[in-house]
Parts: C-alpha cells; structure tokens; sequence
C-alpha cells in the first residue's frame, strides 16, 4: 500500500514470506510511481480484504482496515470492522477478498 496516495496491491501464494513482501512492494512501485509503498498485513493459510472509512474529524482523511479471516468472510470482517468505527463514515471495499490456501 502507498499510505500517500492510498493505492493498494497484493500477491498471493508466494514460495515464502520475504518473497510475498518483495514481490508485493515491487508490484505497488511499478503501478504506483511515487514510491512510497509498504506492507501493511499478510496472510498465510487464509483469505484477507482491506476495507477503508472516510474520517469524520479531521474531515478528508481515509483510515484502512485489513482483515485475515477463512473464505468467503474477509471482505464482510474488514468492512464491519470498518463501519463499527465511530469516527468513520463511507466505508468500503478497497482490496477485494484475496486468499492463501494450502
């Protein structure tokens, strides 16, 4: 993710864990040029969504949430936990359920 910009990527089922993380910041910088990417959560053996609200004070800012979970249920965790936030308001699916399964 590039928290300057807000653009999202991810890979899955990757050989290993340093591998997913270069080969998920490497996806972020070619698609997002300016640079400043990081990992923000990973999954291992299950599914993960990302989910972000729209900050009520200060107004304008956007806050995410990332959610590993079973199948099938990832996209609805990140977004009521998204929604269950109070400072928030217009929440919704920004990462598209993604799962690593064995």
């Amino acid at each position: 993710m590039n928290p300057d910009t807000g653009y999202v990527s991810g890979v899955l089922n990757q050989d290993s864990l340093s591998k997913a993380k270069e080969t998920a910041l490497a996806e972020c910088r070619k698609r997002d040029s300016q640079g400043s990417c990081k990992i923000v959560s990973w999954v291992r053996n299950g599914c993960i969504a990302g989910a972000e609200g729209k900050a009520i004070n200060p107004p304008g800012h956007w806050r995410s949430f990332y959610m590993g979970t079973e199948k099938g249920l990832a996209e609805a965790v990140a977004l009521a936990k998204c929604k269950a936030d109070s400072s928030l308001s217009n929440c919704r699916i920004i990462l598209p359920e993604g799962c690593s399964l064995p």
